[in-house]
């Protein structure tokens, strides 16, 4: 950017991330109202910003943490054993996965998938 540009814009909208002001306005307080949070940012720092930013980073704050939430779930182990996730709340121990892959090279995959198919677990 060069000095002339620079000097065209208002000092306080230089090299602002205003998504990052929001973000940090709402750290202490997620449950803020979008009119609370541009209220505090314009006291703050002197930075106008709009509802629709306010609401779109609330929004992708809170998908982001539901995922990282389903992400903590879907890792999360029984009796202590690693396991693998078949879906969010359920879980197969990480031994019994090593037990059916040793079953199934004894048995030889077509075996194997008609075996699991007359036990119902497809």
């Amino acid at each position: 950017m060069s000095e002339a540009t620079v000097q065209n814009v208002p000092s306080t909208q230089q090299l602002v991330n205003r998504s990052q002001l929001i973000r940090d306005a709402l750290k202490g307080n997620p449950s803020r109202k979008p009119k609370e949070v541009i209220e505090f940012i314009k006291t703050h720092h002197g930075i106008e910003v709009s509802s629709t930013l306010v609401n779109q980073v609330k929004f992708h704050a809170k998908r982001n943490n539901d995922r990282d939430n389903a992400t903590v779930k879907a890792t999360r182990t029984h009796g202590g054993k690693p396991g693998i996730a078949t879906s969010v709340t359920r879980m197969v121990p990480l031994d019994a996965v090593e037990e059916l892959l040793e079953v199934r090279a004894k048995l030889g995959h077509a075996n194997f998938l008609e075996l699991t198919q007359k036990l119902g677990i497809n």
